[in-house]
């Protein structure tokens, strides 16, 4: 059983690196605009390109360390990193609107957590009833069916066989992953 400490704790260095992922997407935007100029002018040089790749591969870096190990890290994480953003996910409905762009990398971890809630008999995220628009990611995060679920050593061993899944060495997150 993961503990609510842990659950934070994973939480916590997730956001320290969504942090650092916004402050270097932002410096990445803005060397972008300085390095468009320069290649229009015909000043921009092997460094400023080379500057440039170094950033993005850093990002990239960056996402793919962003893993969670566990449904319930994921679901804190959304709550926690999107609190202050445009669109914040608050809510079942937050978080159903977020899962639900079409190969998003968050829309596959929603269909696995319902699927594998339904195939042990427990009531799916999707389930308006048991998981109302309203209902707060804090309330859902100890509601004890999805607790049970997490519970599941064969359930967790699955999960994170998509979600630290690797290509060719390569961070791969839920690639692997089609819904049955």
């Amino acid at each position: 059983m993961v503990e609510d400490r842990a659950i934070r704790q994973a939480t916590a260095q997730l956001l320290e690196m969504y942090e650092e992922y916004k402050r270097l997407a932002r410096e990445i935007a803005e060397f972008s605009t300085q390095l468009a100029r320069a290649k229009i002018l015909g000043t921009a040089t092997d460094i400023d390109k080379q500057r440039y790749a170094k950033m993005t591969d850093q990002l990239q870096d960056i996402s793919d360390e962003m893993t969670f190990a566990h449904p319930l890290i994921w679901i804190g994480y959304k709550y926690e990193a999107y609190k202050n953003e445009t669109q914040p996910i608050r809510t079942m409905k937050d978080l159903r609107v977020h899962c639900n762009k079409e190969g998003y990398i968050c829309t596959k971890r929603f269909s696995f957590l319902n699927d594998q809630l339904q195939k042990h008999h427990l009531p799916p995220l999707s389930n308006r009833d048991q998981y109302p628009e309203d209902v707060s990611l804090g309330d859902v995060m100890q509601d004890m069916a999805l607790r049970t679920l997490c519970d599941d050593e064969k359930f967790l061993t699955l999960w994170q066989s998509y979600e630290f899944f690797k290509k060719e060495g390569a961070a791969a997150k839920w690639q692997n992953y089609a819904r049955s």
